[in-house]
């Protein structure tokens, strides 16, 4: 199950974020992007579980930012899902906030 909410400009997920979860996201990508003037911010921080359906639905909302001409950031990004997208090759394409994967734990 993943759990998503707005509060002060923040999107929060909460739960996991995998190939059964991931179309909650989507679904919810027109709001994501109509509530931003120019920045999105997508906190991460309580997402349990992830693979590389959830790091794919990442990397679209990235494509969808940049298309739009607006700024996304994933903040608090664990180690797991860093270590996903090392693996994939785009975890220096992502804009993850610097340092958040290093404060996790396994």
């Amino acid at each position: 199950m993943l759990n998503i909410q707005h509060e002060n400009n923040i999107w929060f997920l909460n739960g996991d974020l995998n190939m059964f979860t991931s179309p909650e996201l989507w679904h919810n990508r027109k709001a994501i992007f109509n509530t931003a003037d120019k920045q999105i911010i997508i906190n991460l921080s309580k997402i349990k579980r992830t693979d590389s359906a959830g790091l794919a639905t990442l990397v679209a909302l990235f494509k969808i930012a940049r298309d739009k001409n607006k700024d996304i950031l994933f903040q608090g990004a664990s180690t797991q899902l860093f270590e996903i997208a090392q693996v994939g090759g785009v975890v220096d394409i992502l804009p993850f906030e610097k340092e958040s994967h290093a404060t996790q734990t396994h």
